[in-house]
């Protein structure tokens, strides 16, 4: 006789985490094509490097199935946030010098997680990946339950520090007020990210009238920033070159977006955006 399914309901697996969804752009378009092999072969060394770094740190969990990744915390806190935050930025950020287009997003809610029977199930993973796939150009965001969390645990990028904590060249040395190591995590979290009008296409399709987009504000990641500001301007030049092979104009508008906002983030480098 066939066994029966051994896989049962474990409360102690459905918990609040850290959970990042990445969704590949144009998959399905080139797997129609032949280009799709060369796409492949260029992301198999991300791929082998990102699940080595994320094996490499207890904190962080995986999964992926075809061109949908995932990466998870054990829980909602302060140290799983970090974890899953380098490895979403890391992930995106090669993946896109590498000029394979990807968009993220990142969520805080119950989510089950049963590994072993790769069993994944629960709110956060449902918005995280609505965020992710919603998005109209190639970012990757917070969703509002991450940006909720981030607030209770006083990280939220939106909110100001005491004074401001960047010394003026007429300051001396004496007066720049030391940072409390809680401090220094919100200053990390408001360098990475800012609240931004992202455009999320409508997915209302109900009404032939209906917008096919519309704006929502979200935390963008402004992609590079942790590493440094050569991979920001190499950034620039991948998003162009990818931008400069289109031939759709839906297409070209996604990349133009990105490209917009990561130069509007860098005016020191871009004088004229």
């Amino acid at each position: 006789m066939p066994q029966k399914d051994q896989t049962i309901f474990d409360l102690t697996k459905l918990t609040k985490r850290w959970f990042s969804c990445f969704d590949l752009l144009g998959s399905s378009r080139l797997a129609k094509t032949s280009e799709f092999v060369s796409v492949f072969v260029r992301y198999r060394k991300v791929i082998d490097e990102f699940l080595q770094n994320a094996d490499s740190n207890a904190n962080i969990g995986r999964a992926w199935f075809s061109d949908t990744f995932v990466i998870y915390a054990p829980d909602a806190s302060k140290a799983g946030f970090f974890a899953i935050e380098n490895a979403s930025q890391w992930f995106t950020t090669f993946l896109i010098l590498r000029e394979i287009p990807v968009r993220g997003a990142m969520s805080c809610d119950e989510i089950y997680v049963d590994r072993d029977s790769q069993v994944y199930l629960g709110k956060g993973l449902i918005e995280a990946y609505e965020y992710g796939d919603g998005q109209d150009w190639l970012g990757f965001v917070l969703c509002p339950s991450a940006s909720r969390q981030l607030s209770d645990l006083a990280l939220s990028p939106d909110e100001q520090l005491q004074q401001d904590v960047r010394p003026s060249p007429s300051m001396m040395k004496s007066q720049v007020r030391v940072l409390s190591p809680d401090e220094q995590l919100q200053l990390g979290v408001r360098e990475r990210y800012v609240r931004w009008p992202v455009i999320m296409k409508n997915r209302n399709k109900n009404f032939l009238c209906a917008r096919k987009h519309h704006k929502k504000f979200l935390h963008a990641c402004k992609l590079g920033r942790s590493f440094g500001r050569e991979d920001e301007k190499q950034l620039v030049r991948a998003l162009e070159r990818m931008r400069s092979r289109e031939t759709k104009h839906s297409i070209k508008k996604k990349y133009t977006r990105t490209i917009d906002f990561l130069k509007k983030m860098d005016s020191r480098r871009y004088p004229s955006a």
